[in-house]
């Protein structure tokens, strides 16, 4: 059986793409209040998930996330090498 990765699609794409537009900002990441509660619950596996593979990071609030280098790397953005260039 192949797992269905629509829903964490769903839910992983706009997170990620809008963490990278506030990068290097951390910013909420909790899923909307309109949800259902399976609804809620998809979002908040998908976010366990990303932390867990290291694309994000939790801060000191739980609710607030930032990218990591390697979240960035799905962006195309070397971090290293870009602040080596910068260097």
């Amino acid at each position: 059986m192949q797992p269905d990765i629509s829903k964490f699609n769903n839910i992983a794409t706009p997170v990620l793409k809008n963490m990278a537009a506030h990068f290097p900002n951390a910013i909420d990441v909790s899923p909307n209040i309109d949800l259902s509660g399976e609804e809620k619950a998809t979002h908040q596996a998908v976010i366990r998930f990303l932390v867990s593979e290291g694309f994000i990071n939790s801060t000191h609030n739980a609710k607030l996330m930032t990218l990591t280098a390697k979240g960035l790397g799905l962006f195309n953005c070397n971090i290293a090498q870009a602040l080596n260039i910068a260097l």
